[in-house]
């Protein structure tokens, strides 16, 4: 497992919707689109982020069994 730091940016707050394939645009600027979106399950808050290069591993976590 990785513990990465993330740049969430710009972000949108959206209801749950499993059909969005990316942000969207920012009102009154055109061709840019919001950097990340913003939901909240099982009482937290989740960031979705559609761009790798804003997420940094931090560490690895390993298990031995």
């Amino acid at each position: 497992m990785f513990m990465a730091d993330v740049l969430v940016g710009n972000y949108e707050t959206l209801a749950p919707n499993g059909n969005i394939k990316m942000p969207n645009e920012i009102p009154g600027k055109k061709n840019q689109r919001y950097d990340s979106i913003k939901g909240n399950t099982g009482n937290s808050d989740v960031f979705m982020i559609y761009a790798n290069k804003k997420a940094y591993p931090s560490y690895l976590v390993t298990y031995n069994a």
